[in-house]
This record gives structure tokens, sequence and C-alpha cells, in this order.
């Protein structure tokens, strides 16, 4: 395991970084739609579906990054990129009508509701947080140290 670890390159651990971010998004994502202001209304499951497979992508990568071809490398982050961003942009999209009640018609709205959209935001962070570690993998050609 040892040798597995020192074999990493910036890209291989940046990466690690941004899936670990993407989950992270995504249990904010499950927080708040699940609990609270937003307890009752429907989840959409794209943003849950599209950051685990991302999250699985990641994973195929770090450990099959020795035998995989280096177009097959850009082709699997560029995967993760899209499915990281259209992750973002469903979450984002369904706090909208959050967005335009605490934020645009700042009258009468409920606590919880701004304590939501907090939250929320956070996940947007995490979620563009791996968007940026998974960009900075793109720019390193090299997965593993020979």
């Amino acid at each position: 395991m040892k040798d597995w670890i020192k074999k990493q390159t910036l890209a291989s651990w940046a990466v690690c970084i941004g899936a670990v971010l993407g989950l992270v998004g995504v249990i904010f994502y499950i927080a708040t739609s699940t609990a609270g202001y937003l307890k009752g209304y429907p989840m959409n499951a794209a943003p849950i579906v599209c950051t685990f497979i991302a999250v699985a992508i990641a994973a195929a990568l770090l450990i099959f990054a020795d035998k995989l071809d280096g177009r097959l490398k850009d082709l699997a982050v560029l995967a993760i990129n899209v499915l990281l961003i259209a992750s973002l942009m469903v979450f984002i999209l369904e706090r909208v009508a959050l967005i335009a009640d605490v934020y645009f018609i700042p009258v009468n709205y409920p606590a919880a509701e701004e304590t939501a959209l907090n939250i929320s935001m956070a996940g947007f962070a995490f979620y563009a947080l791996a968007i940026i570690a998974n960009i900075v993998s793109a720019f390193n050609r090299r997965f593993i140290n020979d």
C-alpha cells in the first residue's frame, strides 16, 4: 500500500480530492433535500446518480491508471467533470426557488428556508471545488510515477 501511495502524482491526488469533495457535495444535496424546509418536496435523483458514477470512474482511474491508455485517462477525467458539472447544475436549478425567495423577494420567508439555502450553498461550493480539482488533474499528464 505504501508503494501505491508513493507512486501517485498531482493528477491522481487531484482526482482523489475531487471525488471526496463530490461526495461531500452530494451529502449536502441529500441532507437539504430530505430534511428541514425541503423535506416534503420531491427530490431529483440525477445529482446523486451522476456523482456516484463520477466517483466510481475516479476510483477505477486511480486503481487502473498504470494499465490505461493516455487517451482513456483523459476521457475518464472529462467524464468525471461532465458528471460533476451536471450534478452541480441540477442542484442549483432545484434551489432557484429558494434563492429567489431569500435574495430577490425578501419578504416574510421562514427562517428554515434561509437555512436550507445556506446549507445548499455550501454544497455548491464543494461541487465547484471538486470540479476545479478535476480540472487541475486534466492539466497534469501523468497519473502514476514509474
